[in-house]
């Protein structure tokens, strides 16, 4: 992570943000460390890279080189995304992550209950869940057979991972609504459709200068629209996501507003019937530094529309990851790692009788896993987390 940080810091078109905190009293009397901590918040938002482990300007000539909290993260439009935060143990309990952490959005494995309690006690959340797929030993065994280098790819002739990974294709295939949702998929062509799709899927309504509205598990990272990405999440107004979209890389997926409601689904595939259509998926496919491999960031209402992403994405590229958002607006928050992590062996995800609780304490069915997960061996998922945006003329 330094390395990556200091790389980062290097890049003019990136912001680092980063900020220390001091909990020892050293005489100089109440709410002085305090005030020195806003200062220090004020000096890390004007956006003075700062590497991780070293002071912001003015620390080391006003104290002895003690630092017993650090943040640093990277500025995404108008949020901030977390990548690590520190606190020396002994000074633990004093408040300090909860000083450092403050309109930030973060993300962790299912299963690093550490990470859980630190960045739980100070952000919303978990929020939600998102899957990735292939699982480690699918997609170990298929890049050793394809003979992928980090920084290379894949050999030459090497086969396609959906061919490879036993039953991967069959599992699409057999999935009727995912074939007829399948030639749906078209590019988006502007930021105000990609916004509007996003915000249709995240927060079941349209996007407008009115703001958005959101469930109230959701409700942690509204107004941001944003998009799951490589254990990241990426607002739509970030100048990689805007660049993605003007590169083509972006993909929507509409489908009558019939769909999933008891409709055929060979009626999909007309599109001279004039019935209303709804977004149903948001796909982004690009080559990502941090994976070394081509990866879709995936928005999708069910698992139909899941299936039908990555047989789109796997029409696009031999070799690639899927992180996946499934039902956004209607899924229950993860609350126990064991409960809500999609397992990883095989027959993974809830059964239909499983229930989950949701929001305001009740019980509700969740949906069944993609057959995809079942069939190959599962995937592995992780969480986000965050805090609720201030109003622009707040920001400013």
């Amino acid at each position: 992570m330094p390395r990556m940080i200091h790389r980062l810091a290097s890049d003019p078109g990136v912001t680092i943000l980063a900020a220390v905190a001091r909990a020892e009293d050293d005489g100089r009397g109440p709410g002085a460390d305090q005030a020195q901590e806003r200062q220090q918040e004020a000096g890390a938002a004007a956006g003075a890279p700062v590497a991780a482990g070293e002071l912001l300007p003015g620390e080391q000539a006003q104290h002895s080189g003690r630092v017993d909290g650090i943040i640093c993260g990277e500025r995404r439009a108008s949020t901030v995304f977390l990548y690590g935060l520190r606190v020396r143990e002994d000074s633990r309990g004093r408040g300090l992550g909860r000083l450092l952490m403050r309109f930030i959005v973060s993300c962790t494995v299912s299963y690093n209950t550490a990470a859980q309690r630190i960045i739980g006690r100070q952000l919303h959340g978990p929020i939600h869940q998102v899957e990735v797929w292939p699982a480690g030993p699918s997609l170990e065994g298929y890049e050793e057979a394809a003979g992928w280098v980090r920084g290379r790819g894949t050999r030459a002739g090497a086969p396609h991972m959906l061919d490879w990974i036993p039953g991967a294709r069959a599992a699409l295939e057999a999935d009727a609504a995912a074939q007829a949702l399948l030639p749906r998929w078209r590019r988006a062509s502007t930021a105000d459709e990609l916004s509007r799709a996003v915000a249709h899927l995240l927060y079941g309504t349209q996007a407008s200068s009115h703001g958005v509205s959101a469930t109230p598990h959701a409700a942690g990272l509204t107004p941001l629209l944003w998009l799951p990405m490589p254990y990241e999440v990426w607002p739509l107004e970030s100048g990689f996501v805007q660049r993605e979209l003007a590169a083509g890389n972006v993909w929507v997926l509409t489908a009558p507003r019939t769909y999933g409601r008891g409709s055929s689904t060979t009626g999909l595939l007309s599109s001279a019937s004039g019935e209303e259509e709804e977004t149903v998926g948001v796909m982004l496919l690009s080559h990502f530094e941090t994976t070394s491999r081509v990866s879709a960031g995936i928005l999708a209402r069910d698992s139909s529309a899941t299936h039908a992403a990555v047989a789109h994405a796997g029409s696009l590229h031999p070799h690639f990851l899927a992180y996946t958002l499934r039902i956004p607006t209607g899924a229950a928050p993860p609350l126990q790692p064991a409960a809500a992590a999609v397992p990883s062996g095989p027959g993974g995800g809830r059964s239909q009788d499983d229930a989950v609780q949701g929001p305001g304490g009740r019980a509700e069915e969740a949906e069944p896993a993609p057959a995809l997960y079942g069939t190959t061996g599962g995937c592995r998922d992780f969480w986000v987390y965050g805090r609720a945006l201030p109003p622009p003329a707040a920001r400013l």
